[in-house]
C-alpha cells in the first residue's frame, strides 16, 4: 500500500537498498546505531518484497485492485493524460481540499495534475493533526501546497493561518497545546489556538 501511495515499485525499493549499502560502505569507522537504523529498516522492507510481489501477481490473476492501486492508477492517468485534467477543471470551477495534511504523494500527484497551474484551489489542514502516516500520508504536502498549487500568475499560493477556536474554551485548548508540544517542534509555523468570543467552559479537564 505504501509503495502504491508513493508511486514506487519493488524494483525501485531494491535499488534504494543497493544505494544505501554502497553509501554505508563509504562511512569512516563503525556506524552508530542511529546511522544503522535506515539500513535495518530497508532490509526489513526487502524481506517483505517477495510477499508483496506474490500479492501483486494474485491481484492481477483475479483482476482486482485495492485502495493503493486505485490511487496510483488515478494519479498516473491524470499525470500522463492532460485531457483528463481539462475535463475535470471544466466540471469544477473551484476546488476545496479538506484535511489536506492526510494526503499521500499519489493523491498530491492526482490533485496537482487535475487542478494545478492556477486553477482556483483552497486546501484546509493542520500538520499537528496528521494521523495517516501509516498509509502513506504526508503532512509535508500541506507545507508545500503554496508551491504545488501556484496562482494563475505563477506566484506561490497565499496562506491564511487560523488560530481562533469557537468550539473549546481555555482549559481544553491549554491541554491541547501541551499535548502538541512535540508536534509543534516540526510545525513551528502553526499558531497556538486561542478561544473565540464564547469562552464559557463546558466540562473540566481531569488527569489520572
Amino acid at each position: 500500500g505504501e509503495m502504491a501511495e508513493h508511486l514506487r515499485t519493488p524494483k525501485e525499493v531494491r535499488e534504494i537498498g543497493a544505494w544505501l549499502t554502497e553509501r554505508y560502505g563509504r562511512l569512516p569507522g563503525t556506524p552508530t546505531q542511529l546511522q544503522r537504523r535506515p539500513l535495518a529498516t530497508q532490509r526489513a522492507r526487502e524481506q517483505l518484497l517477495p510477499l508483496v510481489e506474490a500479492y501483486e501477481r494474485l491481484k492481477r490473476r483475479r483482476e482486482v485492485v485495492d485502495h493503493g492501486d486505485q490511487m496510483a492508477l488515478a494519479a498516473r492517468i491524470a499525470e500522463r493524460h492532460p485531457e483528463v485534467g481539462e475535463a475535470e477543471r471544466g466540471r469544477f470551477a473551484v476546488v476545496l481540499l479538506d484535511e489536506y495534511q492526510d494526503t499521500s504523494h499519489a493523491q498530491l500527484v492526482l490533485l496537482r495534475s487535475l487542478f494545478g497551474n492556477g486553477h482556483p484551489v483552497t486546501a484546509v489542514g493542520d500538520p499537528c493533526q496528521s494521523i495517516y502516516g501509516w498509509r502513506g500520508a504526508s503532512s509535508g504536502n500541506l507545507t508545500r501546497f503554496p508551491r504545488d498549487f501556484r496562482t494563475a500568475s505563477g506566484e506561490p499560493a497565499p496562506v491564511r493561518r487560523l488560530s481562533v477556536s469557537f468550539r473549546n474554551g481555555d482549559a481544553v485548548l491549554d491541554v491541547a497545546a501541551r499535548v502538541q508540544i512535540p508536534l509543534r517542534l516540526e510545525a513551528r509555523e502553526v499558531p497556538v489556538l486561542v478561544p473565540g468570543g464564547n469562552r464559557v467552559e463546558r466540562g473540566r479537564v481531569v488527569t489520572d
